[in-house]
């Protein structure tokens, strides 16, 4: 799967745009709190929600085992679109 990143210095807006861009009949499906202490626990929020606003994505351990798993794969390996 793909996912989008927007980059910009803080003040960008960056996590307003992401609040905003689903219409208000879907705004159900936006969280911007997703805990990465399990592997489950992850991915059961990334099937519920139709937009995840991951702040400070580069500050996230990867020693936590959802997030570790969610970015590079079970075997270590980072995942890459082909």
């Amino acid at each position: 799967s793909t996912s989008p990143l927007l980059v910009g210095a803080q003040g960008y807006r960056k996590s307003t745009y992401c609040r905003i861009i689903l219409p208000p009949e879907l705004r159900f499906g936006y969280t911007d709190s997703l805990d990465f202490k399990s592997k489950q626990y992850a991915e059961r929020y990334l099937g519920r929600f139709l937009l995840v606003n991951l702040d400070e994505f580069d500050q996230i351990s990867s020693n936590q085992q959802g997030f570790h798993d969610f970015r590079y794969g079970r075997r270590g390996e980072v995942q890459r679109q082909e």
